[in-house]
């Protein structure tokens, strides 16, 4: 350490306590990551979703939550537009015809029943199929947050 302030020299322990910390910081975050993701119920093949009304759907890591605790794959790509619906939010410069369900704008209607892949839209009278990710959310979830 030089007396004439050009140059001052931060003890090593302080560069250990602040690492700690750090280290304590990130380990705090990802558990509350793992603990809020096992919370959430995605919806799954098997799962079936009664006719509900999205006002404006939260994208959050790879889904989109449409109520407080439920949460559908915002990857959910578009298998059926046969009346040609064009309001999307975002567009594909390299394949314009390419969407997903995180595409849509709210307000809409959602649906699904069990034991099937589809979900179904209805947006401003329009009918829009979109089809769950495979491997869905759920089993993704379960191989990387093992107990």
């Amino acid at each position: 350490m030089q007396k004439d302030g050009y140059y001052l020299a931060i003890p090593t322990k302080y560069y250990v306590i602040f690492g700690i910390i750090m280290l304590a910081l990130f380990l705090g975050s990802l558990s509350l990551s793992r603990k809020r993701a096992m919370e959430m119920d995605y919806l799954t093949y098997e799962k079936p979703q009664d006719t509900i009304k999205i006002e404006s759907p939260v994208s959050d890591r790879g889904g989109i939550n449409y109520l407080e605790d439920r949460v559908v794959s915002s990857k959910s790509q578009l298998v059926e537009n046969n009346d040609a619906y064009d309001g999307w939010r975002y567009r594909s410069k390299v394949n314009p015809q390419f969407h997903t369900l995180n595409d849509l704008e709210g307000p809409y209607y959602m649906y699904k029943a069990a034991n099937n892949d589809t979900i179904v839209v209805i947006k401003d009278g329009y009918v829009l199929k979109f089809l769950l990710p495979t491997p869905d959310t759920v089993s993704r979830r379960d191989r990387f947050w093992k107990d």
